[in-house]
């Protein structure tokens, strides 16, 4: 069987680029997004967070009934990530776009 060779790529180093490169408003702007995406990831469970005492007293639940519901919460994070970082390795793409 023959091997497949993919053709070679230059290599680029990147540090000069970032520490001497100009700082242009589309990198703010996409600074601003991903800063926005973050806050608004961590919203879900403070929301749930202060709002649990009400939602308990109106069905009748204790608090401690919704501590697995909490918990899974960050158990779905680390499989996600898990799960993207398995993709993104079985694609071949690491850490490329």
């Amino acid at each position: 069987m023959s091997q497949l060779t993919q053709p070679s790529r230059p290599e680029i180093d990147v540090a000069p680029i970032l520490d001497h490169g100009k700082w242009t408003s589309y990198q703010k702007r996409i600074l601003f997004l991903v800063a926005l995406v973050m806050v608004f990831d961590g919203v879900d469970a403070q929301v749930l967070s202060l709002s649990l005492s009400t939602i308990s007293s109106e069905w009748g639940i204790s608090r401690s009934a919704f501590a697995p519901l909490l918990g899974f919460s960050f158990i779905a994070m680390a499989l996600g990530t898990a799960a993207g970082a398995s993709w993104e390795t079985a694609s071949g793409e690491s850490g490329r776009w």
